[in-house]
């Protein structure tokens, strides 16, 4: 039995309460989405080792904090597209954009992208990424363990692989003054399948993943209607919960164009996205975001 499944088999023994928390409804037709029960038992886990003295660095104990601001919300939780999220992948955020100026649908959440859409080079695959935003002196109750109190204003990104065998979860620490800095990246690789396969090693890959996160969260700002909300499908006898997911670009589809020209047609690639805001209103005083798609063009 791999760790991942040893922790939840665990948390669900000797902590159901909560687990009830961390993961209080299943998901049907999610097709080949991650499985809520992965975050879950990376949140959960996390904050029974800080609670029981088996871990105590600052990963650990910003993962228990990201615990209790998920849990105090209801772990709301949405299913991403997979064409969306490799066209947000391929989408650069406003320049001079910080977390202060971004108006969050909600202030903490988990995004659960499909299995193996993200993976390293070891082979493991990241199919989830959570985001909470904190402020100096917020005071945060894991369903584990003792609160923790914010040190700063702040948004954190975490991840984490099943197939790790420490089952160590990923921390991105971004402070709302600024945006999570994203390397430049081969993006042709990924044009035949929409897959997102690092060349880098763990602190590139969270970094990446919260960028990625980070235009989910900008594009439901831009785009509501993008937001597709589940609904209760059925509750067992024993007080389980089945929700249809709440999608976020679930039937999304790139725009395509061709490329001109008869004599040397350039090769298929992709023209990248960005977002930005534009003007408008009595003296354009106010602000709109706006997304411009990243367009795939073919040769």
């Amino acid at each position: 039995m791999i760790a991942y499944q040893q922790v939840r088999a665990a948390l669900r023994d000797q902590f159901p309460e909560a687990w009830a928390k961390l993961c209080p409804r299943q998901y049907h037709d999610a097709g080949d989405h991650t499985s809520p029960d992965l975050p879950a038992a990376q949140l959960g886990g996390t904050a029974a080792s800080v609670s029981e003295g088996y871990a105590s660095e600052t990963t650990a104990r910003l993962i228990a904090l990201v615990s209790g601001a998920l849990v105090a919300g209801g772990m709301p939780t949405y299913h991403v597209g997979r064409k969306l999220l490799a066209a947000l992948d391929r989408t650069d955020p406003p320049e001079g954009l910080t977390w202060a100026d971004v108006k969050l649908p909600r202030e903490a959440g988990v995004l659960l992208f499909p299995a193996r859409f993200a993976t390293d080079l070891s082979g493991r695959s990241y199919g989830y990424v959570t985001w909470a935003r904190t402020r100096t002196g917020e005071e945060f109750h894991p369903p584990i363990g003792g609160s923790y109190e914010a040190k700063n204003d702040a948004i954190l990104f975490t991840t984490c692989s099943a197939e790790d065998p420490h089952f160590s979860g990923l921390v991105y620490s971004c402070s709302l003054a600024e945006w999570p800095h994203v390397r430049p990246h081969d993006l042709d690789r990924q044009i035949a399948d929409d897959l997102i396969r690092f060349a880098e090693h763990e602190p590139d890959v969270i970094r990446r993943l919260a960028g990625i996160a980070s235009n989910v969260l900008l594009l439901w700002s831009a785009r509501p209607e993008m937001l597709e909300k589940g609904r209760l499908y059925k509750r067992t006898k024993g007080g389980s919960e089945y929700w249809t997911p709440s999608w976020i670009g679930l039937s999304y589809q790139p725009p395509t164009e061709t490329g001109g020209g008869t004599h040397a047609s350039p090769r298929s690639h992709w023209r990248r996205g960005h977002f930005r805001n534009q003007r408008h209103g009595p003296e354009l005083s106010l602000s709109k975001l706006l997304w411009i798609e990243p367009t795939f063009i073919n040769g």
